[in-house]
Protein backbone atom coordinates (compact mmCIF):
# COMPACT_ATOMS: atom_id res chain seq x y z
CA UNK A 1 0.00 0.00 0.00
CA UNK A 2 1.36 3.53 -1.02
CA UNK A 3 1.03 5.76 1.20
CA UNK A 4 0.15 9.13 -0.87
CA UNK A 5 0.73 11.84 1.41
CA UNK A 6 3.96 11.06 2.05
CA UNK A 7 4.29 10.52 -1.33
CA UNK A 8 3.41 14.25 -2.20
CA UNK A 9 5.65 15.78 0.20
CA UNK A 10 8.40 13.77 -1.15
CA UNK A 11 7.34 15.22 -4.53
CA UNK A 12 7.37 18.57 -3.41
CA UNK A 13 11.17 18.16 -1.89
CA UNK A 14 12.68 16.47 -4.76
CA UNK A 15 10.48 18.54 -7.47
CA UNK A 16 9.07 16.21 -10.41
CA UNK A 17 11.87 15.03 -12.30
CA UNK A 18 12.31 12.33 -8.80
CA UNK A 19 8.64 12.16 -8.84
CA UNK A 20 9.15 8.16 -9.36
CA UNK A 21 11.23 8.23 -6.22
CA UNK A 22 9.16 9.38 -3.62
CA UNK A 23 6.87 6.45 -4.49
CA UNK A 24 9.47 3.88 -4.22
CA UNK A 25 9.84 5.38 -0.55
CA UNK A 26 6.94 5.48 0.17
CA UNK A 27 6.94 1.77 -0.73
CA UNK A 28 10.00 1.25 1.12
CA UNK A 29 8.20 2.47 4.44
CA UNK A 30 4.80 -0.12 4.55
CA UNK A 31 7.66 -2.84 5.15
CA UNK A 32 6.59 -4.73 8.30
CA UNK A 33 9.99 -6.16 9.27
CA UNK A 34 12.86 -4.06 11.01
CA UNK A 35 16.12 -5.01 11.63
CA UNK A 36 16.24 -7.23 14.78
CA UNK A 37 17.58 -5.21 17.84
CA UNK A 38 16.18 -4.72 21.27
CA UNK A 39 14.61 -1.12 20.87
CA UNK A 40 12.02 -2.54 18.13
CA UNK A 41 12.08 -6.44 18.81
CA UNK A 42 10.96 -6.40 22.48
CA UNK A 43 7.88 -5.12 23.69
CA UNK A 44 7.74 -5.32 27.92
CA UNK A 45 4.06 -5.69 28.39
CA UNK A 46 2.57 -4.83 31.97
CA UNK A 47 2.73 -6.91 34.56
CA UNK A 48 -0.68 -8.46 35.08
CA UNK A 49 -1.18 -9.19 38.95
CA UNK A 50 -3.54 -11.65 40.25
CA UNK A 51 -7.47 -10.38 40.29
CA UNK A 52 -7.60 -11.40 43.83
CA UNK A 53 -4.97 -9.38 45.09
CA UNK A 54 -5.63 -6.37 42.97
CA UNK A 55 -8.69 -6.15 44.55
CA UNK A 56 -6.72 -6.01 47.64
CA UNK A 57 -4.41 -2.76 46.91
CA UNK A 58 -1.52 -4.72 44.66
CA UNK A 59 0.06 -2.06 42.50
CA UNK A 60 2.73 -2.45 40.20
CA UNK A 61 4.67 -0.02 37.93
CA UNK A 62 7.38 -0.70 35.27
CA UNK A 63 10.52 1.35 34.08
CA UNK A 64 12.01 0.35 30.73
CA UNK A 65 15.39 1.03 29.30
CA UNK A 66 16.60 0.03 25.90
CA UNK A 67 19.13 -0.07 23.47
CA UNK A 68 20.48 -1.73 20.04
CA UNK A 69 21.31 -4.59 22.04
CA UNK A 70 19.84 -4.56 25.73
CA UNK A 71 16.83 -3.94 27.01
CA UNK A 72 15.78 -3.68 31.18
CA UNK A 73 12.68 -3.54 32.89
CA UNK A 74 12.13 -2.62 36.23
CA UNK A 75 8.53 -4.30 37.89
CA UNK A 76 8.12 -2.17 41.22
CA UNK A 77 5.62 -4.41 43.33
CA UNK A 78 4.03 -2.18 46.22
CA UNK A 79 1.29 -4.43 48.64
CA UNK A 80 -1.23 -3.30 50.51
CA UNK A 81 -0.50 -2.15 54.14
CA UNK A 82 0.44 -5.06 57.08
CA UNK A 83 -0.27 -7.75 53.75
CA UNK A 84 2.39 -10.74 54.63
CA UNK A 85 3.62 -12.48 51.51
CA UNK A 86 4.74 -16.03 51.57
CA UNK A 87 5.51 -18.64 49.52
CA UNK A 88 1.95 -19.70 48.13
CA UNK A 89 1.53 -16.34 46.75
CA UNK A 90 0.80 -15.68 43.32
CA UNK A 91 1.33 -11.86 42.67
CA UNK A 92 0.77 -11.93 38.94
CA UNK A 93 2.25 -12.65 35.14
CA UNK A 94 4.82 -10.78 33.55
CA UNK A 95 4.71 -11.04 29.60
CA UNK A 96 8.05 -9.87 27.35
CA UNK A 97 7.06 -10.13 23.58
CA UNK A 98 9.22 -10.58 20.57
CA UNK A 99 8.71 -9.17 17.06
CA UNK A 100 10.91 -10.99 14.74
CA UNK A 101 11.16 -10.26 11.04
CA UNK A 102 11.62 -12.73 8.56
CA UNK A 103 15.48 -13.96 7.73
CA UNK A 104 16.19 -13.11 11.69
CA UNK A 105 16.48 -14.84 15.51
CA UNK A 106 16.09 -13.46 18.49
CA UNK A 107 18.95 -15.13 21.29
CA UNK A 108 20.39 -14.23 24.07
CA UNK A 109 19.99 -14.07 27.78
CA UNK A 110 17.70 -12.85 30.68
CA UNK A 111 19.07 -11.99 34.21
CA UNK A 112 16.62 -11.71 36.53
CA UNK A 113 17.11 -9.57 39.88
CA UNK A 114 15.08 -8.71 42.72
CA UNK A 115 14.78 -6.89 45.96
CA UNK A 116 13.07 -7.88 48.99
CA UNK A 117 10.08 -10.35 48.70
CA UNK A 118 9.88 -11.06 45.10
CA UNK A 119 11.03 -13.69 42.92
CA UNK A 120 9.95 -15.16 39.77
CA UNK A 121 8.93 -18.48 38.36
CA UNK A 122 7.90 -19.56 34.90
CA UNK A 123 8.53 -21.18 31.43
CA UNK A 124 9.18 -19.99 28.11
CA UNK A 125 6.75 -20.21 25.61
CA UNK A 126 5.28 -19.23 22.06
CA UNK A 127 8.61 -20.54 20.25
CA UNK A 128 10.65 -20.20 23.14
CA UNK A 129 13.47 -22.41 24.41
CA UNK A 130 14.88 -21.46 27.84
CA UNK A 131 16.87 -23.31 30.27
CA UNK A 132 18.67 -21.51 33.14
CA UNK A 133 17.68 -20.73 36.89
CA UNK A 134 14.03 -18.62 37.42
CA UNK A 135 13.02 -21.13 40.32
CA UNK A 136 13.85 -19.28 43.02
CA UNK A 137 16.81 -18.42 45.26
CA UNK A 138 19.28 -16.17 45.96
CA UNK A 139 21.05 -14.17 43.50
CA UNK A 140 20.64 -13.32 39.80
CA UNK A 141 18.40 -16.08 37.86
CA UNK A 142 19.71 -16.94 34.51
CA UNK A 143 17.24 -17.70 31.07
CA UNK A 144 18.72 -18.65 27.67
CA UNK A 145 16.32 -17.91 25.45
CA UNK A 146 15.90 -18.02 21.42
CA UNK A 147 13.23 -18.19 18.92
CA UNK A 148 12.98 -17.97 15.12
CA UNK A 149 10.69 -15.50 13.17
CA UNK A 150 7.57 -14.38 14.27
CA UNK A 151 6.13 -13.00 17.56
CA UNK A 152 6.50 -15.40 20.63
CA UNK A 153 6.60 -14.27 24.67
CA UNK A 154 8.78 -15.15 27.23
CA UNK A 155 6.26 -15.53 30.27
CA UNK A 156 7.08 -14.91 33.57
CA UNK A 157 4.96 -15.27 37.00
CA UNK A 158 6.02 -13.24 40.04
CA UNK A 159 5.64 -15.18 43.11
CA UNK A 160 7.02 -14.52 47.03
CA UNK A 161 9.59 -15.86 49.51
CA UNK A 162 8.96 -16.50 52.47
CA UNK A 163 10.49 -13.46 54.86
CA UNK A 164 10.12 -14.65 58.11
CA UNK A 165 7.43 -15.24 60.13
CA UNK A 166 4.21 -12.98 59.61
CA UNK A 167 6.21 -9.66 59.04
CA UNK A 168 4.63 -7.57 56.61
CA UNK A 169 6.02 -7.24 53.36
CA UNK A 170 7.85 -4.32 52.12
CA UNK A 171 8.21 -2.93 48.39
CA UNK A 172 9.64 -5.44 46.27
CA UNK A 173 11.27 -4.99 43.04
CA UNK A 174 12.25 -7.28 40.22
CA UNK A 175 14.60 -6.21 37.08
CA UNK A 176 14.56 -8.26 33.80
CA UNK A 177 17.47 -7.35 32.14
CA UNK A 178 17.45 -8.87 28.20
CA UNK A 179 21.18 -9.12 26.01
CA UNK A 180 20.13 -9.96 22.18
CA UNK A 181 23.66 -9.95 21.61
CA UNK A 182 24.62 -8.63 17.76
CA UNK A 183 21.64 -7.02 16.87
CA UNK A 184 22.32 -7.95 13.51
CA UNK A 185 23.33 -11.72 14.14
CA UNK A 186 21.00 -14.45 12.13
CA UNK A 187 19.91 -11.52 9.62
CA UNK A 188 22.79 -10.36 7.04
CA UNK A 189 21.74 -7.30 6.09
CA UNK A 190 22.11 -8.10 1.97
CA UNK A 191 21.66 -5.21 -0.53
CA UNK A 192 18.60 -4.65 -2.22
CA UNK A 193 16.25 -5.52 0.41
CA UNK A 194 13.67 -2.30 -0.48
CA UNK A 195 11.02 -3.54 2.00
CA UNK A 196 12.90 -4.43 5.03
CA UNK A 197 11.62 -8.07 5.20
CA UNK A 198 14.54 -9.82 4.90
CA UNK A 199 15.34 -11.01 1.68
CA UNK A 200 16.73 -9.49 -1.92
CA UNK A 201 14.20 -7.82 -4.07
CA UNK A 202 14.84 -7.84 -8.16
CA UNK A 203 17.10 -4.77 -8.93
CA UNK A 204 18.51 -3.88 -11.82
CA UNK A 205 20.18 -0.07 -12.58
CA UNK A 206 20.25 1.39 -15.77
CA UNK A 207 23.56 2.92 -16.87
CA UNK A 208 22.23 4.72 -19.72
CA UNK A 209 19.07 6.00 -17.89
CA UNK A 210 20.71 6.49 -14.08
CA UNK A 211 17.37 4.53 -13.40
CA UNK A 212 16.55 2.24 -10.91
CA UNK A 213 13.91 -0.99 -11.54
CA UNK A 214 12.91 -2.62 -8.62
CA UNK A 215 10.58 -5.71 -8.94
CA UNK A 216 8.98 -5.81 -4.98
CA UNK A 217 7.13 -9.56 -5.15
CA UNK A 218 3.84 -9.05 -4.32
CA UNK A 219 3.85 -5.27 -4.57
CA UNK A 220 3.63 -2.62 -7.99
CA UNK A 221 6.85 -2.76 -9.24
CA UNK A 222 9.04 0.25 -9.19
CA UNK A 223 11.30 2.59 -11.64
CA UNK A 224 13.09 5.00 -9.95
CA UNK A 225 15.31 7.77 -11.59
CA UNK A 226 18.25 8.39 -9.32
CA UNK A 227 21.80 8.82 -10.83
CA UNK A 228 22.91 10.09 -14.15
CA UNK A 229 25.31 7.84 -16.88
CA UNK A 230 28.58 7.49 -15.63
CA UNK A 231 27.66 6.86 -11.78
CA UNK A 232 28.56 3.87 -9.88
CA UNK A 233 25.40 2.20 -7.98
CA UNK A 234 26.12 2.31 -4.23
CA UNK A 235 22.82 0.86 -2.69
CA UNK A 236 22.43 0.40 1.32
CA UNK A 237 21.36 1.09 4.65
CA UNK A 238 22.66 4.09 4.99
CA UNK A 239 20.34 5.00 8.35
CA UNK A 240 19.98 1.31 9.96
CA UNK A 241 16.28 0.75 9.27
CA UNK A 242 16.64 -2.41 7.71
CA UNK A 243 15.38 -1.02 4.35
CA UNK A 244 18.30 -0.39 1.74
CA UNK A 245 18.67 3.05 0.66
CA UNK A 246 18.95 3.81 -3.19
CA UNK A 247 22.38 5.46 -3.66
CA UNK A 248 24.89 6.31 -6.22
CA UNK A 249 28.94 7.36 -6.16
CA UNK A 250 29.62 10.05 -8.92
CA UNK A 251 33.49 9.82 -10.26
CA UNK A 252 33.01 13.33 -11.39
CA UNK A 253 32.73 14.78 -7.71
CA UNK A 254 32.85 11.71 -5.99
CA UNK A 255 29.64 12.51 -4.06
CA UNK A 256 27.60 10.13 -2.36
CA UNK A 257 23.85 10.81 -3.68
CA UNK A 258 21.40 9.07 -0.84
CA UNK A 259 17.66 8.86 -0.41
CA UNK A 260 17.25 7.57 3.11
CA UNK A 261 14.53 5.35 3.16
CA UNK A 262 13.50 5.67 6.65
CA UNK A 263 12.59 9.79 6.19
CA UNK A 264 13.08 10.25 2.60
CA UNK A 265 15.47 12.76 2.73
CA UNK A 266 17.93 12.85 -0.15
CA UNK A 267 21.41 13.92 0.87
CA UNK A 268 25.10 14.22 -0.96
CA UNK A 269 28.59 13.74 1.14
CA UNK A 270 31.77 14.22 -0.83
CA UNK A 271 34.21 11.12 -0.17
CA UNK A 272 36.58 10.27 -2.11
CA UNK A 273 39.04 11.28 -4.96
CA UNK A 274 38.95 10.36 -8.87
CA UNK A 275 40.05 7.05 -9.56
CA UNK A 276 39.07 5.48 -6.35
CA UNK A 277 36.75 2.62 -5.71
CA UNK A 278 33.55 3.14 -3.74
CA UNK A 279 32.66 0.54 -0.99
CA UNK A 280 29.42 -0.74 -1.28
CA UNK A 281 27.14 -1.85 1.59
CA UNK A 282 29.89 -2.77 4.02
CA UNK A 283 29.78 -1.69 7.76
CA UNK A 284 33.10 -1.06 9.26
CA UNK A 285 32.22 -0.13 12.98
CA UNK A 286 28.94 -2.71 13.64
CA UNK A 287 26.23 0.14 14.15
CA UNK A 288 23.30 -1.64 11.78
CA UNK A 289 24.36 1.37 8.95
CA UNK A 290 26.46 1.34 5.84
CA UNK A 291 29.38 3.44 6.11
CA UNK A 292 30.78 5.97 3.25
CA UNK A 293 33.98 4.05 2.33
CA UNK A 294 36.13 4.26 -0.79
CA UNK A 295 39.74 1.81 -1.84
CA UNK A 296 42.42 4.11 -3.22
CA UNK A 297 44.33 1.36 -6.02
CA UNK A 298 46.91 3.95 -6.74
CA UNK A 299 48.02 3.41 -2.70
CA UNK A 300 46.05 0.81 -1.10
CA UNK A 301 44.20 2.64 0.85
CA UNK A 302 41.16 2.80 2.64
CA UNK A 303 39.33 5.62 3.95
CA UNK A 304 36.17 4.95 5.80
CA UNK A 305 34.18 7.25 7.74
CA UNK A 306 32.46 5.80 10.56
CA UNK A 307 28.10 6.42 10.51
CA UNK A 308 28.32 6.16 14.49
CA UNK A 309 30.81 8.19 15.26
CA UNK A 310 31.86 10.26 12.15
CA UNK A 311 35.37 9.39 13.00
CA UNK A 312 37.52 8.85 9.79
CA UNK A 313 39.86 5.32 9.97
CA UNK A 314 42.59 5.05 7.17
CA UNK A 315 44.13 1.90 6.58
CA UNK A 316 46.74 0.68 4.19
CA UNK A 317 45.62 -2.81 2.88
CA UNK A 318 46.21 -3.52 -0.96
CA UNK A 319 48.39 -2.77 -3.63
CA UNK A 320 47.40 -1.58 -7.32
CA UNK A 321 45.82 -4.65 -9.10
CA UNK A 322 43.79 -5.89 -6.32
CA UNK A 323 39.63 -6.15 -6.20
CA UNK A 324 38.33 -4.57 -2.90
CA UNK A 325 35.62 -7.15 -1.38
CA UNK A 326 33.20 -6.69 1.74
CA UNK A 327 32.58 -9.52 4.48
CA UNK A 328 32.78 -10.17 7.98
CA UNK A 329 34.60 -13.35 8.04
CA UNK A 330 34.90 -13.08 12.08
CA UNK A 331 31.64 -13.09 12.59
CA UNK A 332 32.18 -9.90 14.76
CA UNK A 333 29.03 -7.97 12.82
CA UNK A 334 31.83 -5.44 11.39
CA UNK A 335 32.84 -5.45 7.80
CA UNK A 336 36.49 -6.73 7.76
CA UNK A 337 39.31 -4.70 5.46
CA UNK A 338 39.30 -7.42 2.12
CA UNK A 339 41.47 -7.95 -1.01
CA UNK A 340 41.40 -10.43 -3.74
CA UNK A 341 44.59 -10.29 -5.57
CA UNK A 342 43.85 -12.23 -9.30
CA UNK A 343 47.28 -12.64 -9.90
CA UNK A 344 47.61 -14.66 -6.86
CA UNK A 345 43.96 -16.36 -6.32
CA UNK A 346 44.69 -15.27 -2.71
CA UNK A 347 41.89 -13.31 -0.14
CA UNK A 348 43.93 -10.73 2.53
CA UNK A 349 41.52 -10.51 5.29
CA UNK A 350 42.37 -7.68 7.76
CA UNK A 351 40.11 -8.43 10.60
CA UNK A 352 38.08 -5.10 11.73
CA UNK A 353 39.01 -3.85 15.26
CA UNK A 354 42.31 -5.70 15.54
CA UNK A 355 45.59 -5.99 13.98
CA UNK A 356 45.07 -9.44 13.26
CA UNK A 357 45.31 -10.91 9.22
CA UNK A 358 44.88 -13.78 7.31
CA UNK A 359 45.80 -14.72 3.97
CA UNK A 360 43.94 -17.90 2.16
CA UNK A 361 44.23 -19.21 -1.14
CA UNK A 362 40.94 -19.78 -3.14
CA UNK A 363 40.46 -19.05 -6.77
CA UNK A 364 42.49 -18.77 -10.00
CA UNK A 365 43.10 -15.51 -11.80
CA UNK A 366 40.16 -15.40 -14.29
CA UNK A 367 37.30 -16.12 -11.24
CA UNK A 368 34.99 -13.54 -9.88
CA UNK A 369 35.02 -13.22 -6.02
CA UNK A 370 31.50 -13.75 -4.43
CA UNK A 371 31.84 -13.48 -0.60
CA UNK A 372 28.64 -14.91 0.98
CA UNK A 373 27.35 -16.09 3.70
CA UNK A 374 26.19 -19.81 2.49
CA UNK A 375 25.93 -21.60 5.36
CA UNK A 376 24.33 -18.59 7.60
CA UNK A 377 26.50 -18.69 10.40
CA UNK A 378 27.26 -15.21 10.48
CA UNK A 379 30.56 -15.52 9.10
CA UNK A 380 31.19 -14.90 5.32
CA UNK A 381 32.34 -17.83 3.50
CA UNK A 382 35.01 -17.72 0.86
CA UNK A 383 33.82 -18.13 -2.51
CA UNK A 384 34.50 -17.61 -6.06
CA UNK A 385 32.22 -17.99 -9.38
CA UNK A 386 34.35 -19.30 -12.69
CA UNK A 387 32.87 -17.87 -15.46
CA UNK A 388 34.92 -20.41 -18.03
CA UNK A 389 32.41 -23.53 -16.28
CA UNK A 390 29.81 -21.56 -14.66
CA UNK A 391 30.68 -23.33 -10.98
CA UNK A 392 30.46 -21.94 -7.63
CA UNK A 393 33.48 -23.10 -5.19
CA UNK A 394 32.63 -22.07 -1.62
CA UNK A 395 35.04 -22.60 1.30
CA UNK A 396 31.86 -23.45 4.32
CA UNK A 397 32.69 -21.12 7.59
CA UNK A 398 30.74 -23.18 9.86
CA UNK A 399 32.57 -27.27 8.73
CA UNK A 400 35.28 -26.34 6.04
CA UNK A 401 33.45 -28.38 3.45
CA UNK A 402 34.21 -27.27 -0.23
CA UNK A 403 31.30 -27.38 -2.35
CA UNK A 404 31.47 -27.04 -6.09
CA UNK A 405 27.97 -25.70 -7.82
CA UNK A 406 27.52 -25.78 -11.26
CA UNK A 407 25.48 -22.86 -12.19
CA UNK A 408 25.71 -20.85 -15.15
CA UNK A 409 26.71 -20.20 -18.33
CA UNK A 410 30.52 -18.45 -19.94
CA UNK A 411 29.09 -14.32 -20.15
CA UNK A 412 26.60 -14.97 -17.01
CA UNK A 413 26.90 -12.42 -14.16
CA UNK A 414 26.61 -13.69 -10.68
CA UNK A 415 24.81 -11.82 -8.00
CA UNK A 416 25.38 -11.91 -4.22
CA UNK A 417 22.00 -12.33 -2.28
CA UNK A 418 19.17 -13.74 0.00
CA UNK A 419 15.87 -14.35 -2.41
CA UNK A 420 14.14 -16.90 0.16
CA UNK A 421 14.77 -14.84 2.95
CA UNK A 422 16.52 -17.98 5.18
CA UNK A 423 19.63 -16.08 6.26
CA UNK A 424 21.92 -18.05 3.93
CA UNK A 425 23.19 -17.23 0.57
CA UNK A 426 21.57 -18.28 -2.55
CA UNK A 427 23.75 -19.28 -5.86
CA UNK A 428 22.29 -16.64 -8.41
CA UNK A 429 23.28 -15.52 -11.70
CA UNK A 430 22.09 -13.20 -14.04
CA UNK A 431 22.15 -13.35 -17.67
CA UNK A 432 22.37 -10.09 -19.91
CA UNK A 433 21.55 -11.61 -23.11
CA UNK A 434 17.85 -12.36 -21.51
CA UNK A 435 17.99 -10.07 -19.19
CA UNK A 436 16.56 -13.45 -16.63
CA UNK A 437 17.95 -14.31 -13.37
CA UNK A 438 18.61 -17.70 -12.40
CA UNK A 439 18.44 -18.64 -8.35
CA UNK A 440 19.10 -22.19 -6.82
CA UNK A 441 17.30 -21.03 -3.08
CA UNK A 442 19.97 -22.56 -0.20
CA UNK A 443 16.41 -22.84 2.00
CA UNK A 444 15.02 -26.49 -0.37
CA UNK A 445 17.26 -26.50 -3.16
CA UNK A 446 14.44 -25.70 -5.51
CA UNK A 447 15.47 -23.13 -8.83
CA UNK A 448 13.58 -20.29 -10.12
CA UNK A 449 14.20 -18.20 -13.45
CA UNK A 450 12.44 -14.71 -13.32
CA UNK A 451 13.10 -12.29 -15.87
CA UNK A 452 14.01 -8.55 -15.20
CA UNK A 453 16.33 -6.45 -16.89
CA UNK A 454 17.93 -6.06 -20.09
CA UNK A 455 21.74 -6.26 -21.52
CA UNK A 456 23.65 -3.29 -20.60
CA UNK A 457 22.01 -3.26 -16.92
CA UNK A 458 23.46 -3.97 -13.91
CA UNK A 459 21.73 -6.38 -11.27
CA UNK A 460 21.58 -5.32 -8.15
CA UNK A 461 24.28 -2.52 -7.82
CA UNK A 462 26.48 -5.46 -8.04
CA UNK A 463 29.44 -4.13 -6.15
CA UNK A 464 32.16 -6.78 -7.87
CA UNK A 465 30.74 -6.21 -10.97
CA UNK A 466 31.10 -3.10 -11.23
CA UNK A 467 34.73 -3.16 -10.38
CA UNK A 468 35.64 -5.51 -12.98
CA UNK A 469 33.55 -4.08 -15.75
CA UNK A 470 33.92 -0.69 -15.34
CA UNK A 471 32.40 -0.37 -18.96
CA UNK A 472 29.10 -1.17 -17.94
Amino acid sequence: MITFSRATQLVKMLGARHARIATAICLCLTGSAVPLNAQNSVVFGNAVITPGLQSQGFTITTSVNQTDTTSSVTYNITPPDNYVVNTETIVGQIGIQFLVPAGSQASGTATITYTGWANVLGAASGGFFASGGYNGGAGPQMVNFSTAAGAGTLSFYIAGTTIGGSQPAPASSITISLDIGNPRHGRKAYLNDYLGMGKTNYAIWRPSEGNWYLDLINQPSVVAQWGEPGDVPAPGDYDGDGITDLAVWRPSDQVWYIILSGSGQPIGVQWGLPGDIPIIGADYDGDGRTDLAIWRPSDGTWWVQFSSTGEVVVTQWGVPGDVPLVGDFNGDGKTDYVIWRPSEGNWYVKFSGSDQATVYQWGLPQDIPMPQDFDGDGITDYAIWRPSDGNWWVKLSSTGDVIVAPWGLPGDIPVSGDFDGDGKADYAIWRPTEGNWYITFSGNGTSTVHQWGMDGDIPNGEPVMSILNPQQ
